[in-house]
């Protein structure tokens, strides 16, 4: 079996979703602002089928 190591920087991850959500994201747009090309990615996972 390979072993595969994957190294991301400079990436945020949330784990979690309720309305505190807006706020963080809000904080987020402002720490990145001198950041170029900066983008925040939505997504959704549903564990029902674990």
């Amino acid at each position: 079996m390979e072993i595969q190591c994957v190294i991301i920087t400079m990436h945020t991850l949330l784990l979690s979703w309720s309305s505190h959500i807006f706020p963080i994201i809000s904080e987020l747009i402002i720490a990145n602002e001198n950041q170029k090309d900066s983008r925040i990615a939505l997504g959704y996972l549903s564990f029902d089928n674990f």
